[in-house]
């Protein structure tokens, strides 16, 4: 007989894409090996896109065939009426709807006249939220439909956060997971120089248009101040009190400036933002003049997510980094 053999599958590419657009495959993953019947895995944690409620739901396919059966799923999601102006400034070149509208006051005022659903990448352009979720953005709205996906997700994660109240999330997390403060702790990344002030017509507008990402987020902000009052709102907020002022003190211990800076202001290149959209996108400058091993630790709370992303893919697999040593040196822990 044969001797099986267990073969790697294709790497992940030298730079790290999201690729928002797709279902999670476990036969993407790098690290992930299929031999004959027998599927391994050593994962303990997956971050960033693999968020789909359509990712973990999949057996055959997705996340659950890299996770283990015991893996804790949580989501993090947004009013859709913020989400639609952050959208139209990071993808106002890619989503043809954006292009075509060129201003977002216009795009608001008449989204239909420059949304078509087969236009490329217009996933950003509606329901936004609900695509994330694995979810066909263009549904026609019933409450029966909301409602459906509503159930999954909550049959799906574990918790849902918020990003409007980010503080109390983290600690909700924390709860869960029994974490210790510092763990939750973070340096708000990847955040834009300027955003547009907008008008409560302007709101509602926006809401009507991506009703299904709307009536999941009424919902889910609803259990999460549920879930805070069976926390506690005393202990809530004496524990976000205790959060904030520890990072206060890692800003005053770890930055040179307690405000983020533009890129070019960011001398260390590892640590600069890619910039995307139309709008500067903001990051943090470490003081050069604190140990090693310390600055170690504040270096990685302001990685950003791409150079973060290499930092984890070096770490796991080493091999295929040996000629990363600058980037692995400069990021790697005691």
């Amino acid at each position: 007989m044969e001797e099986a053999k267990e073969e790697p599958l294709e790497p992940v590419k030298e730079h790290q894409e999201f690729h928002s657009n797709n279902i999670v495959a476990f036969h993407s993953v790098a690290g992930f090996f299929l031999h004959r019947n027998c599927l391994k895995s050593h994962f303990t944690t997956v971050v960033n896109e693999v968020r789909r409620a359509g990712d973990v739901r999949q057996q055959d396919v997705g996340v659950q065939k890299v996770m283990p059966s015991d893996s804790f799923y949580f989501t993090i999601i947004r009013d859709p009426a913020k989400m639609a102006e952050s959208a139209f400034s990071y993808y106002r070149f890619r989503s043809s709807a954006f292009r075509k509208a060129r201003r977002f006051k216009a795009f608001v005022s008449n989204p239909s006249r420059y949304y078509h659903q087969k236009d490329k990448s217009n996933q950003f352009a509606r329901n936004l939220l609900s695509f994330d979720l694995g979810y066909n953005p263009d549904a026609p709205f019933t409450e029966a439909l909301a409602k459906a996906q509503v159930q999954e997700v909550e049959r799906t994660f574990n918790l849902v956060l918020l990003t409007e109240n980010f503080d109390e999330s983290m600690i909700l997390l924390k709860e869960e997971l029994c974490w210790e403060l510092d763990d939750v702790v973070t340096f708000k990344l990847n955040m834009r120089g300027a955003s547009v002030l907008l008008e409560q017509r302007d709101v509602e507008r926006l809401r009507a248009w991506n009703a299904l990402d709307w009536y999941l987020y009424s919902h889910f902000n609803r259990t999460f101040w549920e879930k805070v009052e069976r926390f506690g709102k005393v202990k809530m907020e004496n524990e976000v009190r205790r959060l904030r002022e520890r990072r206060q003190q890692l800003a005053e211990f770890c930055l040179e400036r307690l405000e983020p800076v533009i890129a070019e202001d960011i001398k260390e290149e590892l640590l600069k933002p890619y910039q995307a959209g139309q709008e500067k996108i903001l990051g943090w400058a470490v003081r050069k003049n604190l140990p090693p091993y310390v600055r170690t630790g504040c270096v990685k709370m302001v990685t950003p997510e791409l150079q973060y992303m290499e930092l984890l893919d070096a770490r796991q697999f080493p091999v295929r980094h040996k000629m990363r040593q600058p980037l692995q040196l400069f990021l790697q822990g005691p």
